[in-house]
């Protein structure tokens, strides 16, 4: 998990407190608070490895063209030697 990613989890939570109120966040706790920033952390990770496995399938899709398109020149560039 990044800083990043759990500053924003962080802040998430804040907000959440901030909407209950202080004496509903009270009676909920700060263990429980701790639970949530968990959660929207793991949503979080969730979320962006999503992302990054999403990337790597586009990447591998543009090395896999970038390699025919460059076997077809070596076989064009060998058929004109010939």
């Amino acid at each position: 998990m990044t800083r990043l990613q759990s500053t924003q989890a962080e802040a998430a939570v804040q907000h959440f407190r901030e909407l209950l109120g202080e004496e509903q966040a009270r009676a909920i706790g700060a263990r429980h608070f701790d639970k949530l920033h968990l959660i929207i952390e793991s949503a979080i990770d969730a979320a962006v490895m999503e992302e990054i496995n999403r990337y790597a399938g586009e990447l591998e899709d543009i090395v896999k063209r970038m390699k025919r398109s460059s076997e077809r020149f070596d076989n064009s560039v060998a058929a004109a030697e010939d």
